[in-house]
């Protein structure tokens, strides 16, 4: 049960928005700042969630520079964050989607020599260019990163 959305975003956002998707069709949104502004970022809700639901995060730039944006917690970077206020038992704690990888980090030293090594190949852990999400759900004993396709992610919404 979500009763907040809380967005966060820097200053080249033009609006943002939490998408609902249920049995591959679009409901109202969870959550819209349009246009954004920073103090009108918690915006209250009253949404029970199933959990074969789909949320996509969508935020709009404007961009009047003339180099393109970049992620990161800089002033003349963005960043695009929902937080969600969840009342009643919930099974996850985080859930992070990063559709571009984790850009901007490097590899663990482990990790050296992964992209030859018999033990390595495109969707090992340690190729950090790839799409995925990390959704532990609290007391499971699995807490590895889902990697996923650009084309896996769409396939419902296309």
């Amino acid at each position: 049960h979500v009763v907040q959305v809380a967005f966060h975003a820097h200053g080249y956002a033009k609006r943002v928005r939490l998408r609902h998707i249920r049995a591959g069709q679009e409901q109202e949104p969870l959550a819209e700042v349009d246009p954004w502004d920073q103090s009108q970022a918690s915006v209250s809700t009253n949404r029970m969630l199933q959990p074969t639901d789909t949320l996509i995060l969508e935020c709009i730039y404007d961009n009047d520079q003339s180099a393109g944006l970049t992620y990161g917690d800089a002033i003349d970077q963005e960043m695009c964050f929902g937080f969600l206020t969840i009342m009643g038992q919930a099974t996850t704690r985080q859930c992070l989607d990063m559709p571009w990888g984790l850009v901007g980090s490097e590899p663990l030293a482990s990790c050296n020599g992964w992209e030859t090594a018999s033990w390595g190949g495109p969707l090992h852990p340690c190729n950090f260019s790839l799409a995925r999400e990390y959704c532990p759900v609290f007391g499971s004993s699995t807490a590895d990163s889902t990697f996923v396709t650009e084309q896996t992610r769409l396939e419902p919404f296309v």
